[in-house]
């Protein structure tokens, strides 16, 4: 790879090659294109890198699948001071990588919604697990494609200290619902409804389309 100066002489004059002026556009370009050749360089190796604002807002699940999906694409997920959540890296990937975050995030309003048989005190219990299953997928796929070239793929989501605490309190509200209805089998209720809640997300996040040919690109 040239150096770091010869990449950022060849996007300067690619700026350059956008100027209302005609012939200092086109002579800006010849010069990009003629260095681009002299190394070796592609479009790709002398695109710059942005950051990407996402525009779901953020809690600790939507977090991971920011993670995994960032990893997967090759950016990083970045927030600024007011915490909106970012990604960062080469243009093309941080646009990408935030357009199938923010689909995915709308996607998953409805599909994780609790079904109509379900008690109506599972509805956080159930959004949970789905969420958890279907991250659970997500990151299956994405460590596919990633572990060939780098071995810093994003832990469990189950093991997110915020998120076990989530899933705990609407563990244990359902319980609290269930035993003071005067109902029985809370923890047959529980385990069904996570089962299933899991079942169903894991579902959804091996069918979703995560990019990129569904990663498949990225195992070559």
């Amino acid at each position: 790879m040239p150096a770091p100066a010869i990449i950022d002489r060849v996007r300067k004059l690619l700026k350059l090659a956008q100027s209302p002026n005609a012939h200092e556009a086109a002579s800006a370009l010849s010069r990009a294109e003629a260095l681009m050749k002299k190394h070796g360089l592609t479009d790709r190796d002398v695109e710059d890198v942005e950051v990407e604002p996402a525009h779901t807002q953020r809690e600790p699940l939507k977090d991971e699948l920011a993670n995994i999906l960032a990893n997967a694409h090759d950016c990083a997920v970045v927030t600024n001071k007011r915490g909106v959540l970012g990604f960062k890296g080469l243009a093309s990937d941080a646009t990408a990588v935030r357009d199938i975050y923010d689909r995915l995030c709308r996607e998953a309003e409805w599909a994780s919604a609790l079904p109509g048989r379900e008690p109506r005190g599972a509805t956080e219990l159930w959004r949970i697990c789905w969420w958890l299953g279907c991250l659970s997928a997500v990151a299956s796929r994405a460590r596919f494609g990633v572990s060939y070239r780098r071995a810093n793929v994003p832990r469990a989501a189950a093991e997110s200290v915020p998120i076990v605490a989530q899933a705990r309190d609407a563990q244990e509200a359902l319980r609290n619902e269930i035993d003071w209805s005067g109902g029985d089998g809370a923890d047959e209720v529980i385990q069904r409804i996570r089962a299933r809640a899991h079942e169903q997300g894991q579902f959804f996040g091996s069918s979703a389309d995560l990019g990129r040919q569904d990663l498949v690109r990225l195992k070559a």
